[in-house]
């Protein structure tokens, strides 16, 4: 929103910065979030299983 409150020229280069950044935030943060395959986590141990849930 802050970005948007800008004037045009400012909106681009701000938009040309933080763009990618965004984007590679949400990559990482969808990636975390998802669950392991079945196979993956039968092979944790009881403190990783225990790691993952608590995070």
């Amino acid at each position: 929103d802050d970005i948007m409150s800008f004037e045009a020229e400012k909106q681009a280069v701000y938009l040309q910065v933080y763009r990618p950044v965004y984007f590679q935030l949400v990559d990482v943060l969808l990636h975390k979030a998802q669950f392991p395959t079945d196979e993956e986590y039968a092979s944790w141990s009881s403190d990783e299983k225990e790691q993952f849930r608590i995070y």
